[in-house]
């Protein structure tokens, strides 16, 4: 039997020169699931219907691909002005605990 050829991982050399960024969105309800409240009867069902989604929330991410360093914030949308806005902060944040490391 072949030795199993060893796995093909990678790292950047250079904090921040290679960052992987992602948008998910998850939806808002009106109230917790059974998980919370304990309660799994029927008759508590409505809530899972479409209509009692009250929005959705979208996970801002960007990890460091050489320090694995993630910077996550939670928002109301993922228009370009947010995302702006939170890839600004993120880099100030990732930069100043660069330095941070460094120093």
């Amino acid at each position: 039997m072949a030795a199993k050829e060893p796995a093909n991982s990678y790292e950047w050399p250079c904090p921040g020169d290679l960052l992987h960024m992602d948008v998910s969105r998850y939806a808002r309800f009106e109230r917790p699931g059974w998980a919370l409240t304990g309660e799994r009867s029927q008759a508590g069902r409505h809530w899972m219907r479409p209509e009692t989604r009250v929005g959705f929330d979208y996970a801002h991410a960007i990890v460091d691909d050489h320090s694995r360093l993630a910077y996550v914030e939670l928002h109301d949308n993922d228009r370009a002005a947010t995302v702006t806005a939170f890839v600004e902060r993120a880099l100030a944040h990732l930069s100043a605990t660069a330095s941070a490391r460094s120093g």
